[in-house]
């Protein structure tokens, strides 16, 4: 995702490109220019430190979302 434009991936996953973009959205991301630009400062550190920044971002945003979500 890092490293491919959003037509490709669209065209690779058979999903119309807003798709992708409420996708990063929900991830707290502005939309999904911002997700590949955070993508992209981590592939200098192997797939392994990608993925270590994935987990970690994505547990944050689960934090958050514990903490504005209601019992309602």
């Amino acid at each position: 995702m890092a490293l491919e434009s959003i037509n490709t991936i669209t065209a690779q996953c058979e999903a119309h490109s807003p798709s992708l973009v409420r996708f990063a959205q929900q991830f707290g991301y502005s939309g999904f220019r911002s997700c590949r630009r955070c993508s992209r400062r981590t592939v200098g550190h192997g797939n392994l430190g990608f993925l270590r920044d994935l987990v970690v971002r994505d547990i944050a945003t689960l934090h958050r979302l514990l903490e504005r979500v209601s019992e309602e």
